[in-house]
């Protein structure tokens, strides 16, 4: 199996789940991820309606779609542009294999999806406690909308992106270019340089014919008897 040809396949693939994850989470930045509306159960009139978006913009509306309050988190907005921003930039990093991005990438993806987990799991903590008002006479709906669907699924794909990043890492920490490794002690290395005699150890092998290398000898006729 082809070590470099794996390591640069798992480094792709771990840049690009990332990079999935970053897309799923730019819708958020316009449309509002969760909804909750209010309305008289008796009359079944909408009373008001309440959009919230992850970066902290809070949009309510009352009957006929008065527009009663819209505030916006100017510093929420701001974090989240940064954290996504940085997030592509290491991964973009990361995929050209530039130095320090085996540390960078993972931490900046990390971060993104810490992010997100944080106002996944504050989503799903007020969905939870919004009760039926029955008493009052009201009912209370509360809606995840496609957005927070899909920035539900970046939180997976961005934690799965950085589990990959991490082994990748420690993948291109263990292999060891053949090229940088020390000849062991007590052995000859395999290049010879032209022009250089070759040393050889005790129990080394002895060249083929170097018993046949020794001053020639010449035959005389023994003129004798």
């Amino acid at each position: 199996m082809d070590t470099q040809g794996t390591r640069r396949a798992a480094r792709w693939s771990s840049g690009g789940l990332a990079l999935v994850g970053v897309l799923l989470l730019l819708p958020s930045f316009v449309e509002p991820t969760r909804t909750m509306s209010v309305s008289d159960r008796e009359r079944g009139a909408l009373l008001k309606t309440e959009s919230d978006w992850r970066w902290g913009r809070v949009r309510v509306t009352g009957v006929e779609n008065v527009e009663l309050q819209d505030t916006w988190s100017w510093l929420g907005l701001v974090v989240f542009g940064l954290l996504a921003a940085g997030a592509t930039v290491c991964v973009v990093l990361w995929l050209l294999h530039r130095p320090l991005a085996s540390a960078a990438a993972p931490a900046g993806v990390g971060l993104l999806a810490g992010s997100a987990l944080t106002t996944v799991a504050s989503r799903v903590n007020a969905s939870l406690t919004e009760v039926d008002q029955g008493v009052a006479g009201l009912t209370v709906r509360t809606q995840m909308t496609l957005p927070g669907t899909l920035e539900t699924a970046s939180v997976v794909v961005l934690l799965g992106a950085v589990v990959a990043m991490v082994l990748t890492s420690r993948l291109d920490r263990a292999e060891v270019p053949a090229a940088h490794e020390e000849p062991q002690p007590g052995r000859t290395p395999g290049r010879v340089l032209p022009g250089r005699p070759v040393a050889l150890e005790r129990g080394a092998l002895r060249p083929v014919g170097e018993h046949l290398s020794g001053p020639p000898v010449e035959l005389v006729e023994d003129d004798r008897g």
